[in-house]
Protein backbone atom coordinates (compact mmCIF):
# COMPACT_ATOMS: atom_id res chain seq x y z
CA UNK A 1 0.00 0.00 0.00
CA UNK A 2 1.25 3.41 -1.07
CA UNK A 3 2.34 5.49 2.27
CA UNK A 4 0.26 8.59 3.07
CA UNK A 5 1.12 11.81 4.05
CA UNK A 6 -2.08 14.03 5.10
CA UNK A 7 -1.71 17.81 6.03
CA UNK A 8 -3.69 18.81 9.00
CA UNK A 9 -5.82 21.28 9.50
CA UNK A 10 -6.42 23.07 13.03
CA UNK A 11 -9.56 25.24 12.00
CA UNK A 12 -11.36 27.37 14.64
CA UNK A 13 -13.65 29.49 12.51
CA UNK A 14 -12.06 31.77 9.95
CA UNK A 15 -8.79 30.50 11.10
CA UNK A 16 -6.15 27.85 10.24
CA UNK A 17 -4.51 27.49 14.17
CA UNK A 18 -1.38 25.41 14.87
CA UNK A 19 -0.62 24.96 18.80
CA UNK A 20 1.83 22.60 21.11
CA UNK A 21 0.49 19.89 22.70
CA UNK A 22 -3.33 20.57 21.64
CA UNK A 23 -2.94 24.02 23.18
CA UNK A 24 -1.08 27.54 23.31
CA UNK A 25 -2.78 28.21 19.53
CA UNK A 26 -2.04 30.91 17.22
CA UNK A 27 -3.40 32.29 13.97
CA UNK A 28 -1.78 31.33 10.75
CA UNK A 29 -3.97 32.02 8.43
CA UNK A 30 -7.21 31.16 5.93
CA UNK A 31 -7.40 26.92 6.11
CA UNK A 32 -9.02 27.74 2.41
CA UNK A 33 -5.50 29.05 1.25
CA UNK A 34 -3.97 26.43 2.75
CA UNK A 35 -5.70 23.83 1.39
CA UNK A 36 -5.75 24.92 -2.27
CA UNK A 37 -1.74 25.39 -1.75
CA UNK A 38 -1.55 21.73 -0.67
CA UNK A 39 -4.15 20.87 -3.70
CA UNK A 40 -1.93 22.64 -6.09
CA UNK A 41 1.09 20.66 -4.14
CA UNK A 42 0.09 17.19 -4.83
CA UNK A 43 -2.03 16.18 -1.64
CA UNK A 44 -4.76 14.18 -2.19
CA UNK A 45 -5.99 13.79 1.58
CA UNK A 46 -6.91 16.17 4.28
CA UNK A 47 -7.48 15.66 8.29
CA UNK A 48 -9.53 18.51 9.25
CA UNK A 49 -10.10 19.08 12.98
CA UNK A 50 -13.50 21.38 13.26
CA UNK A 51 -12.56 23.17 16.88
CA UNK A 52 -15.65 24.85 16.92
CA UNK A 53 -18.01 22.07 16.80
CA UNK A 54 -15.88 20.13 19.25
CA UNK A 55 -15.93 23.29 21.66
CA UNK A 56 -19.99 22.77 21.53
CA UNK A 57 -20.95 25.25 18.94
CA UNK A 58 -22.36 25.06 15.36
CA UNK A 59 -20.17 24.38 13.06
CA UNK A 60 -18.89 26.88 9.96
CA UNK A 61 -16.77 24.87 7.91
CA UNK A 62 -19.63 24.03 5.23
CA UNK A 63 -19.16 25.71 2.96
CA UNK A 64 -15.47 25.70 2.49
CA UNK A 65 -15.87 21.71 2.91
CA UNK A 66 -18.33 21.51 0.18
CA UNK A 67 -16.28 23.97 -2.03
CA UNK A 68 -12.91 22.63 -1.35
CA UNK A 69 -14.74 18.70 -1.92
CA UNK A 70 -16.13 20.21 -5.42
CA UNK A 71 -12.72 21.76 -6.69
CA UNK A 72 -9.92 19.91 -5.33
CA UNK A 73 -11.32 16.43 -5.23
CA UNK A 74 -9.21 15.54 -1.70
CA UNK A 75 -10.41 13.49 0.14
CA UNK A 76 -11.03 15.31 3.78
CA UNK A 77 -10.98 13.26 7.04
CA UNK A 78 -13.82 15.66 9.63
CA UNK A 79 -13.12 15.42 13.13
CA UNK A 80 -14.63 17.56 16.09
CA UNK A 81 -17.82 17.79 17.46
CA UNK A 82 -19.65 14.67 15.55
CA UNK A 83 -21.41 13.62 18.43
CA UNK A 84 -24.32 11.41 16.65
CA UNK A 85 -25.48 10.44 13.68
CA UNK A 86 -27.23 13.58 12.76
CA UNK A 87 -23.90 15.63 12.96
CA UNK A 88 -22.31 12.87 10.57
CA UNK A 89 -24.87 12.83 8.19
CA UNK A 90 -24.46 16.72 7.56
CA UNK A 91 -20.47 16.27 7.09
CA UNK A 92 -20.79 13.33 5.01
CA UNK A 93 -23.41 15.68 2.65
CA UNK A 94 -21.12 18.27 2.40
CA UNK A 95 -18.97 15.72 0.24
CA UNK A 96 -16.53 14.61 3.38
CA UNK A 97 -14.88 11.25 2.72
CA UNK A 98 -14.48 9.82 6.15
CA UNK A 99 -15.50 11.21 9.70
CA UNK A 100 -13.58 10.88 12.53
CA UNK A 101 -15.23 10.18 16.03
CA UNK A 102 -13.50 11.16 18.92
CA UNK A 103 -15.07 12.08 22.63
CA UNK A 104 -18.46 10.75 21.11
CA UNK A 105 -16.92 7.38 20.74
CA UNK A 106 -15.36 7.55 24.29
CA UNK A 107 -18.74 8.14 25.78
CA UNK A 108 -20.89 6.18 23.61
CA UNK A 109 -18.20 3.07 22.07
CA UNK A 110 -21.44 1.80 20.28
CA UNK A 111 -21.79 4.60 18.33
CA UNK A 112 -18.52 3.04 16.29
CA UNK A 113 -20.93 0.10 15.43
CA UNK A 114 -24.14 2.50 14.06
CA UNK A 115 -22.49 4.74 11.85
CA UNK A 116 -20.21 1.82 10.49
CA UNK A 117 -23.51 0.30 9.37
CA UNK A 118 -25.35 3.46 8.49
CA UNK A 119 -22.65 4.87 5.89
CA UNK A 120 -20.43 2.45 5.43
CA UNK A 121 -17.11 1.08 7.75
CA UNK A 122 -14.75 2.82 5.31
CA UNK A 123 -16.48 6.15 5.93
CA UNK A 124 -16.09 6.15 10.10
CA UNK A 125 -12.54 6.67 11.31
CA UNK A 126 -11.69 7.40 15.22
CA UNK A 127 -9.26 9.78 16.67
CA UNK A 128 -6.90 8.93 19.27
CA UNK A 129 -4.99 11.52 21.24
CA UNK A 130 -3.03 9.98 23.80
CA UNK A 131 -0.29 11.05 26.31
CA UNK A 132 2.36 8.92 27.76
CA UNK A 133 1.32 7.77 31.86
CA UNK A 134 3.76 7.90 34.28
CA UNK A 135 4.04 4.45 34.17
CA UNK A 136 5.14 3.73 30.58
CA UNK A 137 1.92 3.24 29.10
CA UNK A 138 -0.39 5.54 26.92
CA UNK A 139 -3.38 7.03 27.98
CA UNK A 140 -6.09 8.25 25.41
CA UNK A 141 -7.35 12.04 27.09
CA UNK A 142 -10.61 13.31 25.89
CA UNK A 143 -11.30 16.57 23.93
CA UNK A 144 -10.81 18.83 27.03
CA UNK A 145 -6.99 17.23 27.13
CA UNK A 146 -8.33 14.89 30.68
CA UNK A 147 -7.06 11.59 30.85
CA UNK A 148 -9.48 8.65 30.53
CA UNK A 149 -7.96 6.21 32.47
CA UNK A 150 -7.95 4.01 29.12
CA UNK A 151 -4.55 2.55 27.41
CA UNK A 152 -4.15 3.73 24.49
CA UNK A 153 -3.74 0.09 22.66
CA UNK A 154 -6.55 -1.03 24.18
CA UNK A 155 -9.13 1.60 23.12
CA UNK A 156 -7.93 1.08 19.33
CA UNK A 157 -8.48 -2.77 19.28
CA UNK A 158 -11.80 -2.20 20.59
CA UNK A 159 -12.57 0.82 17.94
CA UNK A 160 -11.57 -1.67 15.93
CA UNK A 161 -13.44 -4.76 16.24
CA UNK A 162 -16.53 -2.17 16.34
CA UNK A 163 -16.43 -1.09 13.02
CA UNK A 164 -13.59 1.82 12.09
CA UNK A 165 -12.06 1.39 9.35
CA UNK A 166 -8.48 2.76 10.07
CA UNK A 167 -7.24 4.93 13.32
CA UNK A 168 -5.81 8.50 13.55
CA UNK A 169 -3.51 8.54 16.74
CA UNK A 170 -1.58 11.71 17.77
CA UNK A 171 0.51 11.99 20.59
CA UNK A 172 -0.28 15.42 22.60
CA UNK A 173 3.28 14.94 24.03
CA UNK A 174 5.03 15.50 20.43
CA UNK A 175 2.48 18.06 19.56
CA UNK A 176 3.70 21.01 17.65
CA UNK A 177 7.21 19.85 18.76
CA UNK A 178 9.28 18.90 16.12
CA UNK A 179 10.86 15.98 18.19
CA UNK A 180 9.53 13.52 15.74
CA UNK A 181 6.34 10.95 16.35
CA UNK A 182 6.02 9.06 19.87
CA UNK A 183 7.23 5.87 17.82
CA UNK A 184 6.24 3.63 20.90
CA UNK A 185 2.58 5.21 21.24
CA UNK A 186 2.27 3.87 17.53
CA UNK A 187 3.88 1.12 17.73
CA UNK A 188 1.50 0.00 20.34
CA UNK A 189 -1.54 0.75 18.33
CA UNK A 190 -0.39 -0.97 15.14
CA UNK A 191 0.52 -4.16 16.90
CA UNK A 192 -2.99 -4.04 18.62
CA UNK A 193 -5.20 -3.78 15.28
CA UNK A 194 -5.55 -5.09 11.69
CA UNK A 195 -6.51 -2.08 10.53
CA UNK A 196 -4.26 1.48 8.71
CA UNK A 197 -2.89 3.26 11.84
CA UNK A 198 -2.21 7.30 10.63
CA UNK A 199 0.68 8.52 13.05
CA UNK A 200 0.54 12.44 14.13
CA UNK A 201 1.94 14.40 16.43
CA UNK A 202 5.87 15.65 16.27
CA UNK A 203 7.27 15.82 12.88
CA UNK A 204 10.46 17.93 12.59
CA UNK A 205 11.65 16.68 9.23
CA UNK A 206 11.63 13.97 6.66
CA UNK A 207 13.71 11.24 8.47
CA UNK A 208 10.45 11.72 11.91
CA UNK A 209 8.03 10.83 8.93
CA UNK A 210 10.04 7.93 7.18
CA UNK A 211 10.63 6.61 10.97
CA UNK A 212 6.95 6.15 12.17
CA UNK A 213 6.57 3.79 8.95
CA UNK A 214 10.15 1.77 9.23
CA UNK A 215 9.85 1.53 13.23
CA UNK A 216 6.22 1.54 14.34
CA UNK A 217 4.65 0.45 10.62
CA UNK A 218 1.92 3.16 10.63
CA UNK A 219 0.41 3.20 7.13
CA UNK A 220 0.80 7.39 6.98
CA UNK A 221 0.99 10.62 8.56
CA UNK A 222 -0.76 13.70 9.77
CA UNK A 223 1.63 16.59 9.13
CA UNK A 224 0.70 20.54 10.62
CA UNK A 225 4.02 22.52 11.20
CA UNK A 226 6.44 21.09 9.41
CA UNK A 227 4.45 22.06 6.58
CA UNK A 228 1.96 25.11 7.61
CA UNK A 229 5.16 27.09 8.48
CA UNK A 230 6.71 26.54 5.09
CA UNK A 231 3.41 26.93 3.09
CA UNK A 232 2.54 30.43 5.44
CA UNK A 233 5.81 31.84 3.91
CA UNK A 234 5.22 30.58 0.08
CA UNK A 235 1.52 32.59 0.73
CA UNK A 236 3.49 35.94 2.45
CA UNK A 237 5.71 35.99 -0.71
CA UNK A 238 2.86 35.68 -2.73
CA UNK A 239 1.19 38.98 -0.91
CA UNK A 240 -0.46 37.03 2.15
CA UNK A 241 0.81 38.52 5.23
CA UNK A 242 -2.06 37.03 7.86
CA UNK A 243 1.14 34.99 9.19
CA UNK A 244 3.67 37.17 9.63
CA UNK A 245 2.98 38.13 13.44
CA UNK A 246 3.23 34.57 14.19
CA UNK A 247 6.10 33.31 12.24
CA UNK A 248 8.21 36.18 13.41
CA UNK A 249 7.10 35.37 17.34
CA UNK A 250 8.46 31.78 16.34
CA UNK A 251 11.43 32.56 15.19
CA UNK A 252 12.77 34.87 17.72
CA UNK A 253 11.62 32.30 20.46
CA UNK A 254 13.33 29.61 18.64
CA UNK A 255 9.99 28.03 18.36
CA UNK A 256 10.92 26.67 14.73
CA UNK A 257 14.73 25.56 15.19
CA UNK A 258 13.11 21.91 15.25
CA UNK A 259 11.83 21.68 12.28
CA UNK A 260 13.46 21.48 8.62
CA UNK A 261 10.62 22.75 6.79
CA UNK A 262 9.54 21.69 3.56
CA UNK A 263 7.07 22.35 0.95
CA UNK A 264 4.24 18.99 0.82
CA UNK A 265 5.56 17.74 -2.68
CA UNK A 266 9.06 17.67 -1.58
CA UNK A 267 8.15 15.85 1.67
CA UNK A 268 6.30 13.60 -0.16
CA UNK A 269 9.13 13.09 -2.88
CA UNK A 270 11.37 12.44 0.23
CA UNK A 271 9.31 9.81 1.91
CA UNK A 272 8.03 7.88 -0.94
CA UNK A 273 4.64 9.52 0.02
CA UNK A 274 1.65 7.88 -2.75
Amino acid sequence: MPYRLIPRLDVDGPHLMKGVQLSSWRILGKPEAFSRHYAVSGATELCVVDWVARKGRESRLTDWIETLATETRMKVTLSGGLRDLGTMERALSTGVARVGLDAAALSNPDLIRIASQRFGTERVVVSIEARRHRAGHHEVHGEKGEPTGIQAAEWARRAADLGASELIVTSIDRDGTGAGYDIDLIASVTAAVRIPVIAGGGAGNAAHVRDVRARAQASGATVASLLHFETAGALMRMGDWTARGTLEFLERSGALRPFHLMSYGDLAGAVGAG
